[in-house]
């Protein structure tokens, strides 16, 4: 079942999203270093996990017993403090919230209405996975947890070369700055 969450949730919703992510930019180091392990994730549908990732996400959740509650927020600010408040200003995109637990199919999922690069996290600040508008994601956690992910989704394994070969293409055809990528790519390697 997925909600939509309102203000009066955010305060709470906040605490479990500070508790795994430092910074909200999925092409830098995001997580806080209490989070034992981050990968790569790619690629990804758009701003939603494919139905192979989602599967994975929540058997290895299921399996781990870690959360029965999931938030997902929209996090496309530049001041990562503006997050969870609410917007005040009608001119300026108001950034959303929900809750769904691991009886969601992947289909309801795919309901929800997500516009721009979002974080999907554990009510229990234990784990989180944010996927950017470049269709990668940065997942991170226990290494209980990956693993245990790795092993519900194979083509993980594939994810860091085909990035790689994604932004080698985008550098030589359409000359994309690549200054991030190598801090990009040590920050995965914890």
């Amino acid at each position: 079942m997925i909600k939509t969450l309102s203000e009066s949730s955010f305060d709470r919703i906040a605490k479990s999203y500070f508790n795994v992510f430092s910074g909200n930019n999925p092409f830098e180091d995001c997580f806080k270093k209490e989070i034992e392990k981050v990968e790569l994730l790619y690629p990804v549908d758009g701003y939603y996990m494919t139905r192979k990732q989602y599967t994975a996400l929540k058997i290895a959740l299921s399996n781990l017993y870690i959360d029965e509650e999931v938030y997902i927020s929209e996090i496309e600010k530049e001041a990562i403090g503006d997050i969870f408040k609410q917007n005040c200003d009608v001119s300026k995109y108001e950034l959303k919230h929900w809750s769904f637990d691991l009886s969601t199919s992947y289909d309801e999922y795919m309901q929800i209405d997500v516009n721009v690069e979002n974080a999907i996290y554990s009510s229990q600040g234990r784990w989180g996975i944010i996927i950017s508008h470049e269709e990668h994601a940065v997942i991170g956690g226990s290494i209980e947890f990956l693993d245990e992910f790795k092993a519900k989704y194979p083509e993980f394994n594939s994810s860091l070369n085909n990035f790689q070969a994604h932004w080698e293409y985008n550098k030589n055809n359409y000359n994309s700055d690549m200054e991030w990528y190598n801090r990009f790519i040590q920050s995965l390697k914890r």
